[in-house]
């Protein structure tokens, strides 16, 4: 699924990135799932009090109250966040969350989801992405907004996104999730583009255009907004 080769040229012009999203997908044990896996980060140096009252409200809250499906609650670890040896976890490695959001102590924001509703299919059901998927963009932006803001940083940021083990994870327009709409990619890795901005605040207008590379992969045209 996610080998070294096609990791090295997806994100190989960004070695952070990509150590990142490598550590990552080993501490949550993503090698054999399909996953989508949001990074953040910093382009000034910067040193994290991962300990502080500001960070640690920031990965309670998340991107804020709302969305209770389940799926990834907004990035909210509310009180089972974690330290960990990059800096702090919405929880610990081992718990069977389905989704995971870390703030690093270098200013590494980084969160990933692999819980997925079901569609059922002849073979089996098949995990799936839905049209709601697309507001899991702007909750990780809303989110990375709030870790930078609650380390005092206001600097240019870069942004990016991979979806991991893709051909497996069809998306489906039908409300009920049946086989018949499901769309599938052909590619291993979806590696979005990193793409840059001046300061936090930019973050929101970034993941709008994530959110439109994300439908447009599945062939649909969907509203920005």
């Amino acid at each position: 699924m996610l080998t070294d080769s096609l990791l090295y040229e997806s994100l190989r012009s960004h070695p952070l990135f990509l150590r990142k999203l490598r550590a990552f997908v080993e501490d949550y044990g993503l090698a054999e799932k399909p996953a989508l896996v949001w990074q953040c980060s910093p382009l000034e140096p910067l040193e994290v009090d991962v300990h502080g009252a500001r960070v640690l409200g920031a990965m309670e809250r998340g991107a804020g109250a709302g969305n209770d499906l389940g799926w990834w609650y907004r990035f909210r670890s509310m009180q089972q966040r974690a330290f960990v040896f990059d800096g702090i976890a919405s929880n610990r490695h081992e718990a069977e969350c389905g989704w995971a959001a870390e703030c690093h102590t270098d200013g590494h924001v980084i969160a990933g989801l692999w819980n997925f509703p079901q569609a059922r299919t002849s073979d089996g059901n098949v995990p799936v992405v839905v049209p709601l998927h697309g507001d899991t963009f702007s909750d990780f932006a809303a989110f990375a907004k709030s870790v930078m803001n609650a380390a005092d940083y206001a600097g240019r940021c870069q942004l990016t996104c991979s979806m991991l083990d893709a051909a497996s994870l069809p998306f489906s327009r039908d409300p009920r999730w049946q086989s018949v709409s499901l769309t599938y990619l052909r590619r291993s890795v979806l590696q979005w583009r990193v793409r840059a901005c001046t300061n936090p605040d930019e973050l929101a207008g970034i993941a709008s255009l994530m959110r439109a590379d994300f439908f447009r992969a599945y062939g649909v045209e969907w509203p920005r907004s």
